[in-house]
């Protein structure tokens, strides 16, 4: 059994997960945000979203005395927004395609394995270009299921 807290507001907490804010919510609720929860922006975010997040020189919002920890994983989202729009634009598929192909399920396999293994910000950053990698190579089964 975890210790995890719930949030205060269920309702509040899945619409964020749906629209790729999940992170965020977390934030606002003054909760830990687990390693997934910062690809869940890329994963079920809008394109119109993921391309704000990839936009250099975009401040993260103050965080008080949490942001020594949060500050690393708001360039690492930036990243990974940054890594998703390349990849859109050297692929030219639609950016649902990398998010069922690859990002939907690296999220739930984070999410899963986040009570066995602590993940940084880098280490979670690669493995969102990891897995778009294997998604390009088609070498992993299922991996492009939509063709």
């Amino acid at each position: 059994m975890t210790g995890r807290l719930p949030p205060t507001d269920p309702v509040a907490a899945m619409a964020s997960f749906s629209c790729g804010q999940y992170a965020d919510h977390l934030i606002e609720e003054g909760l830990p945000v687990p390693a997934w929860a910062w690809v869940n922006a890329v994963a079920r975010g809008s394109a119109f979203f993921v391309a704000s997040l990839a936009t250099p020189g975009t401040d993260p919002p103050d965080v008080g005395d949490r942001e020594d920890v949060l500050r690393p994983w708001y360039r690492a989202r930036q990243t990974m927004a940054l890594v998703v729009t390349e990849r859109l634009n050297s692929l030219g598929c639609d950016l649902v395609h990398l998010q069922r192909g690859a990002l939907h399920g690296l999220e739930l396999e984070l999410a899963a394995t986040c009570d066995v293994f602590e993940r940084g910000p880098i280490e979670t950053t690669a493995l969102v270009s990891d897995a778009l990698d294997v998604l390009h190579r088609g070498s992993s089964p299922g991996a492009r299921y939509w063709d």
